[in-house]
């Protein structure tokens, strides 16, 4: 039971899991990957790169980590440099992701779970309400306050 290795190495590398879910037709949101060593050598030009393809607020992240460690919010240029260097302290690959939602419609943060191989059961859909702006590591193990929600409400009763 479980995913195995292929399946389990791939879903952990979200620039990897991206490309798979990109050559499959599904939506993924606009990202850049960069490496930590291209950061290193030249953050001014790593910053005109990332900010050409994509707008803020901007999500950096690790791209082989779980539990969102590493994972910071950028709102502005200011934020993105010190993002880009917490999320090359844990990983040499950097997935950026452009924020989605906006000013009338948030973004959610839904779960599922997958159980089986041959004959796979989705669980019920839960959403988390973080107690934070984002479901970072601290709203997830060290902050009260995030409060699941089985089954979410609808887009319409929200």
């Amino acid at each position: 039971m479980g995913a195995g290795v292929l399946g389990s190495a791939a879903g952990m590398d979200k620039d990897v899991m991206k490309q798979l879910f990109a050559a499959a037709g599904l939506a993924i949101v606009k990202h850049v990957t960069i490496l930590r060593s291209h950061w290193e050598k030249d953050p001014k030009k790593v910053t005109r790169t990332v900010e050409s393809k994509l707008k803020y607020p901007m999500f950096v992240k690790p791209a082989n980590l779980g539990s969102s460690v590493g994972i910071s919010k950028a709102h502005h240029r200011k934020e993105l440099g010190p993002a880009i260097a917490i999320a090359a302290g844990y990983d040499r690959k950097i997935v950026i992701e452009q924020g989605v939602g906006g000013k009338r419609q948030k973004a959610r943060e839904l779960e599922c779970s997958v159980l089986g191989n041959d004959e796979p059961t989705a669980s019920v859909v839960g959403e988390i309400i973080p107690c934070a702006e984002f479901y970072d590591y601290s709203a997830k193990y060290l902050d009260e306050g995030s409060q699941p929600v089985i089954p979410p409400r609808s887009a319409k009763n929200r």
